[in-house]
């Protein structure tokens, strides 16, 4: 068994070369809307998590207002109708 001591120095050891081993990386900044495409995509993202949650809810109103209008008479829509006196 490995005492903690060379454990430790041994593992700073490879820690600090891993990290002083040169590397080329290139970095390219799209100039055609990335920064564009950074904010549209958790906007989108939010939207289409809202729309799951409250699916459901916004169906049944919107069939409820497309009801209400499908059935109601001119006269009725501004709410004159004589069953509600």
């Amino acid at each position: 068994m490995v005492p903690k001591r060379e454990f430790y120095f041994s593992l700073i050891l490879v820690l600090t070369l891993v990290l002083m081993v040169p590397a080329r990386l290139f970095a390219y900044g799209d100039p055609s809307g990335g920064y564009l495409f950074q904010i549209l995509t958790p906007l989108a993202a939010m939207l289409w998590g809202a729309w799951l949650i409250f699916a459901g809810a916004i169906r049944r109103r919107l069939e409820k207002i497309f009801r209400r209008t499908r059935l109601a008479t001119p006269g009725e829509a501004e709410g004159d109708s004589p069953e509600n006196s």
